[in-house]
């Protein structure tokens, strides 16, 4: 459609505003907005997409606000340009988005919780080109490293997030990588953890949402994407059999990738599961990336072709996907929700380090007495405070 990386940026800058207006104002409305500079096939390729989306039900049942906007391109008589044509009814309960947390994180506690995850997963071992949480894309063969840009929203509104996201993209093309090297979005209103698996249905439709405008005008070849949740399950994301733009690959990918690099060992599924952790964080949160860091640090070896079964399908990342499971794995799942649970809850890793050592001295406290039962003939340990009986 010849639109420059730019103008696809300002335009979404624009449209996601547009839309979010419309939907925040509770009354029926009528809005044109004249884009000059573009083609109007680009003005009007959206606007179809945009009905396209709302006939999926799939993504529709969690992006209830988005139904109540109906949109409609006009080209202008000049060679480029068109008008867009925003029209909203008046919201109803069937539009209402899901209301935001009563006690919505703020920035500093957000970043807090966040920079603890980031060092607990991301800088120990799940990207080999962090080494802390305040400098991104080092070791990368011509990449200047730089900083790691937090940043922060309260918007839960599905419109507002995406005028959020292409707001923190401008930013970032705008910005040279030694001033700004990679953006860390936090959305702790959308989807939190206290929301359930309802709540994770509404962060992948939203994160798809992402994804599928970031690619829509090809946007991906300026940005990268990573998708982040705390309850974020690979197997509740779709396409569930297929890669996912932004997400970790479908987890029965892992073993056939572990075979595709000479390796025999085979994760059981519990341990395949564990994966998801390191795309677990505190809240919903979308790392922005420069796609010219990601080439730098794949080159052309990224993707393969890889066997799966009788089939062949083509992966990518596969010795990153592999190194950072059988991570989760060693670290296990009890240290992994543990972590996890104090993040959350506001508490950082060095106090939930604390927290272990506090366990750990507890246990070894415990005073075991040993008896003799003469009904089994052996002896056996009873914990006085716990009840907890151990035979020999």
């Amino acid at each position: 459609m010849g639109v420059e990386a730019n103008e696809v940026i300002g335009f979404q800058c624009a449209f996601w505003s547009l839309l979010e207006s419309a939907i925040a104002n509770p009354s029926a409305s009528e809005v044109g907005v004249v884009f000059e500079q573009l083609p109007s096939s680009a003005v009007e390729a959206l606007a179809n997409d945009f009905k396209s989306l709302q006939g999926q039900s799939r993504l529709m049942d969690h992006l209830p606000e988005l139904g109540r906007v109906k949109l409609s391109a006009t080209p202008l008589t000049s060679p480029v340009g068109a008008v867009l044509l925003i029209t909203s009814e008046k919201e109803n309960p069937l539009t209402k988005p899901p209301p935001p947390p009563p006690s919505p994180l703020s920035e500093s506690q957000s970043v807090s919780s966040l920079k603890s995850f980031v060092s607990r997963i991301v800088v120990r071992g799940a990207c080999p080109y962090t080494d802390s949480t305040s400098i991104a894309a080092t070791s990368i063969p011509g990449v200047t490293p730089g900083p790691v840009g937090y940043r922060y929203s309260s918007e839960s509104n599905a419109a507002a997030v995406l005028k959020v996201f292409w707001e923190n993209c401008l930013e970032l093309y705008s910005t040279p990588e030694s001033s700004l090297s990679t953006i860390l979005l936090s959305l702790p209103s959308v989807a939190p953890w206290e929301d359930g698996p309802p709540g994770h249905a509404r962060f992948a439709a939203i994160a798809e949402l992402i994804s599928r405008y970031l690619c829509f005008f090809k946007a991906d070849s300026t940005f990268g994407l990573v998708h982040f949740h705390p309850r974020y399950d690979r197997d509740m994301i779709h396409p569930v059999n297929a890669p996912s733009y932004g997400n970790l690959p479908p987890l029965d990918w892992i073993n056939p990738m572990i075979e595709h690099l000479g390796g025999d060992e085979v994760l059981a599924p519990e341990e395949l599961e564990l994966a998801n952790y390191q795309r677990r964080s505190p809240h919903t949160m979308i790392n922005i990336l420069r796609a010219s860091q990601l080439d730098a640090a794949t080159g052309g070896k990224s993707i393969v072709k890889m066997k799966m079964g009788e089939d062949e399908v083509e992966a990518s990342g596969i010795n990153t996907y592999v190194r950072n499971a059988r991570k989760m794995r060693d670290i296990g799942a009890s240290e992994l929700a543990g972590a996890l649970s104090m993040e959350i809850a506001g508490k950082g890793r060095e106090q939930h380090h604390e927290h272990q050592q506090q366990v750990a001295a507890e246990e070894t406290t415990v005073q075991w007495t040993r008896y003799y039962s003469e009904e089994h003939s052996r002896h056996y340990l009873h914990n006085e405070k716990t009840g907890e009986t151990r035979w020999e």
